[in-house]
């Protein structure tokens, strides 16, 4: 015996008869849902989806915006956020500097995996938020008073040795020298003489001034001894002086020509390659120049083993050239005179994109230019936005938001069946992963809504629809 419960007016009859015993409804036959999807069908309609889809959309959405304003970007975004390049600023040398300016730092940057020559591309760099100025010209200004001081020592290194020169003429040398040896024998010749005594002797003396004699010696000693000695080594460091303004003088066409690329081409003055020369090939000896075929066959061996490491050296010299060329971007720090600390350096290139590394830098006053700081680093944990308890509270959230938005869906919508609560879910995760997006969601973040937030959103949703649908058939 079979309970069935009359749709019309609710009342149970306990009986096999087709009809209800309270008001007499005829009961429908077979599977109840199965009779009426063959009559209605299992309906789709598109605005029910957009008004669930709207549901959970303006709650979530809503409270991203709440969240945001209590949190931040640090829901979504990481501490480095997203990198527009391949690229990273590698090293910085030296990575401090007086608050003064005009110390010239490297800056390495790891090439990108394409092999793109990024160096090349840079056209600013700042320090502080404070723009350098463009390095070759005032890399030009620099080796123009580096010079100039350079030819300035020379002349005055010259003075110093022709000064000391003065009273070295050879001539004069040699006549102070026999007149100091002739007085100075004649006093001894006074010593050695037995018939004379002591008053006579000093009367001698008197007589030949040996007291001036010894003065004279002395000074000609002295003299003698600045002219062989103190001479040269003034001589030396005057050379020395001069060569290093001769060289200045012929490396300024280079450092000209460099800033008038630079004055022309923006991307021409931060690229900078130290030019490591190459090695000239080793010299095949000659036959004629051993005695024997043994020692002949043994210095050729050695030539070939020379020619061998010289085209190794020379590849290795070209390759790194090559390496600089593409990494090394040389800049002079500006004067940031109330700074002292670190300050980030920024990197911007030529599309547009900006490569930054915190606490890159770091100024000092100029009282201790010539100390190394006491830098203290303090260790900074980087974000992660999934441990943060905004994060897992938009999360949690957004599966009570989806369990709405279902609800909603299957309680006033006559369809019947699981298409439009699927496609509500769907769609509206679809419109909050593209909102996260435009927020610039990190990695871990995305990670979480696409493996984790997708499936528990839409299981939401279809949760509530299900419940929403036993509700209206009640």
């Amino acid at each position: 015996m079979s309970a069935r419960k009359c749709s019309s007016c609710g009342h149970t009859t306990k009986s096999e008869v087709p009809f209800c015993s309270n008001c007499g409804a005829l009961f429908p036959i077979g599977d109840e849902q199965k009779l009426m999807r063959e009559v209605i069908g299992a309906s789709f309609d598109l605005k029910w989806v957009i008004v669930g889809a709207l549901v959970i959309l303006v709650l979530q959405v809503g409270l991203l915006g709440g969240l945001w304003s209590l949190w931040g970007k640090k829901i979504l975004v990481g501490e480095k956020g997203r990198s527009l390049l391949d690229v990273n600023l590698d090293s910085i040398s030296p990575s401090w500097g007086p608050n003064t300016g005009h110390t010239r730092v490297r800056l390495t940057i790891k090439p990108d995996n394409d092999g793109v020559n990024t160096a090349q591309t840079v056209v600013a760099v700042s320090f502080g938020g404070v723009k350098a100025e463009r390095f070759h010209l005032l890399n030009l200004r620099v080796k123009k008073k580096v010079c100039a001081k350079n030819c300035a020592n020379q002349i005055a290194a010259m003075q110093v040795y022709q000064e000391c020169m003065k009273p070295c003429d050879p001539a004069a040398l040699k006549a102070e020298d026999v007149a100091v040896k002739k007085c100075k024998k004649a006093c001894d010749d006074v010593d050695k003489d037995e018939k004379l005594d002591v008053a006579k002797k000093k009367k001698a003396k008197a007589r030949l001034k040996c007291d001036a004699c010894e003065t004279r010696q002395r000074n000609f000693l002295q003299r003698d001894w600045t002219c062989k000695r103190v001479c040269p080594k003034k001589k030396k460091n005057a050379d020395a002086e001069a060569y290093r303004c001769t060289t200045c003088k012929k490396a300024m066409p280079i450092f000209e020509a460099r800033a008038k690329a630079c004055r022309a081409n923006v991307t021409a003055c931060w690229a900078y390659k130290d030019d490591l020369g190459r090695k000239a090939p080793p010299k095949m000896p000659s036959r004629s120049a051993f005695k024997t075929e043994a020692a002949f066959r043994k210095a050729m061996k050695a030539f070939h083993r020379n020619v061998k490491e010289n085209k190794l050296e020379n590849k290795r010299a070209a390759e790194r050239e090559r390496r600089q060329l593409r990494t090394i971007v040389n800049v002079y720090t500006p004067p940031l005179p109330k700074k002292v600390g670190h300050v980030p350096v920024k990197i911007i290139f030529k599309s547009g994109e900006e490569l930054s590394r915190h606490q890159g830098f770091y100024f000092v006053a100029p009282k201790d230019g010539d100390k190394h700081p006491k830098i203290t680093k303090t260790k900074k944990v980087l974000h992660d936005p999934v441990r943060t308890g905004g994060f897992w509270v938009l999360l949690g959230l957004s599966c009570l938001f989806y369990f709405l938005g279902g609800f909603t869906v299957g309680r006033v919508s006559p369809g019947i069946g699981m298409k439009e609560p699927l496609t509500t879910g769907l769609f509206a995760w679809l419109v909050f992963e593209g909102v996260l997006f435009a927020l610039g969601a990190a990695g871990s973040a995305q990670m979480f809504t696409i493996f984790i937030g997708a499936p528990a959103f839409i299981g939401a949703s279809l949760m509530g629809a299900a419940l929403g649908e036993k509700l209206a058939e009640v």
